[in-house]
């Protein structure tokens, strides 16, 4: 028995939709998994060494839907391949955590539903925003209180996001670690009045409402300084004609929203910002990831198709 994977990188946050929107973009970590004598784990596109069984989110992936379905699986060969960035707040993480437990709910026969997948992915992660639009697709709304995830997938907006991608990483824990405990009563409020306009720009067609709707004011005033080139990026992008910029998930990836057909003039606006910046790095241009994670499961040695 064999399962192939495939499932799509995500944008949180969006700016001031923290920790409950997501956007799944146009790159892929496809993994296969087969039943074997022995365990195995081979790593291709995207590794440029093996991780260690216990930094290796798949296999938590798949001993958590194993742990949720009550139910062991035979020895697994896992050949795994990746286009996202690791940690690079494009959800390389949730990623991993959906194939693991989609590629083993599968050969389990599929004891777990949709919505259960959905919640013992979230569970691993820690939070949903990543983790339901790599599921779902498209743009995503999420919440987890307890043990219990609400997750729902909205209309896609006609998006393109332009991604500036430095090569040094930076880790969640990190990103978190500079955020504080506490904020400002009028800082609260600043925030539901500008993700209720973001949501308003996405969902309507507002264009014009993206600019202030992305404007964090709980994270990013504390994370800018994690991503050195975000400032001039900002400016440069906007001046170009994008619609919104800020901080993909917990960076240092910079993330502009533009109209499909705009996108090469910030893609070099954000290649000179980079430069300017003395920052190593990369511009990214995706289209918005409308599939979602999909699963093909096969009997045999014929090949099966993502």
């Amino acid at each position: 028995m064999k399962v192939k994977i495939r499932v799509p990188a995500s944008s949180a946050n969006l700016g001031s939709g923290v920790d409950t929107l997501g956007l799944a973009l146009s790159l892929d970590l496809r993994v296969v998994m087969s039943e074997a004598a022995a365990p195995s784990v081979a790593f291709g596109e995207g590794f440029t060494e093996p991780l260690a069984d216990e930094d290796n989110l798949v296999l938590a992936g798949v001993r958590a839907a194993e742990a949720a379905a009550g139910r062991t699986l035979a020895p697994l060969a896992i050949a795994i391949d990746s286009q996202i960035p690791l940690s690079r707040g494009l959800g390389s993480s949730a990623a991993a955590i959906v194939a693991g437990v989609l590629g083993a709910n599968a050969l389990l026969g599929a004891p777990l539903s949709r919505a259960e997948c959905l919640a013992v992915a979230a569970r691993v992660e820690g939070h949903p925003d990543n983790v339901a639009p790599a599921l779902l697709g498209g743009l995503t709304v999420a919440m987890q209180e307890g043990g219990t995830v609400l997750a729902r997938r909205l209309p896609t907006p006609r998006l393109a996001a332009v991604l500036a991608v430095p090569d040094a990483a930076l880790s969640t824990k990190t990103a978190r670690a500079v955020l504080p405990e506490r904020v400002l009563l009028r800082d609260a409020v600043a925030q539901v009045q500008r993700v209720s306009l973001l949501l308003a720009g996405l969902l309507c067609g507002e264009e014009g409402l993206l600019a202030s709707g992305v404007q964090d004011r709980l994270f990013t005033p504390y994370r800018r300084a994690l991503v050195p080139a975000f400032d001039g990026a900002e400016r440069a992008a906007l001046a170009a004609g994008a619609l919104g910029v800020t901080i993909s998930g917990a960076g240092p990836s910079i993330l502009a929203l533009s109209r499909p057909e705009e996108t090469a003039p910030v893609r070099e606006a954000l290649t000179r910002a980079l430069e300017e910046a003395g920052v190593a790095g990369r511009v990214l241009a995706l289209s918005i990831d409308e599939t979602g994670a999909q699963v093909s499961l096969e009997e045999g040695g014929a090949p099966c198709a993502m």
